[in-house]
């Protein structure tokens, strides 16, 4: 499966974690920035953005941490969800995080799945496959 993903995460043992299962599943493909500003300037260029930008770099996946300095994975969310939607850009996110209503905004703004902290094999082949498929 040929699959291009962008790994938006600040810690760099998570960083390890997660190049190993993928790397496990065969998808090396992988881009990886820091956290949701750098994301952004990923997918939409150094131009300011808005709602009408387009996105000039177009994973198939982004895994995306919760909890990051700059922009976290809620506001990162809360910028990019139209133009995701629109490219048909899945996101799962990756978080450590249990509050519900955490989860429902995620949800709201069109996550498609929602996997815990530490990474395992299963957890993130299941999440993958459920969204890709």
């Amino acid at each position: 499966m040929n699959v291009k993903i962008l790994l938006v995460e600040d810690s760099h043992d998570d960083i390890f974690l997660a190049k190993r299962a993928l790397s496990k599943l065969q998808l090396d493909d992988v881009d990886i920035v820091h956290n949701g500003r750098e994301a952004l300037q990923y997918l939409f260029g150094d131009e300011i953005f808005n709602s009408v930008s387009a996105i000039i770099n177009k994973p198939d996946l982004i895994l995306l941490d919760q909890r990051m300095p700059i922009l976290d994975g809620l506001q990162f969310m809360e910028f990019a969800h139209r133009a995701l939607h629109t490219y048909n850009i899945s996101v799962i996110v990756i978080t450590s995080s249990t509050l519900e209503i955490e989860k429902e905004r995620f949800f709201e703004l069109g996550v498609k799945d929602y996997i815990g902290k530490p990474i395992n094999i299963e957890g993130l082949r299941r999440a993958i496959n459920s969204v890709l498929n």
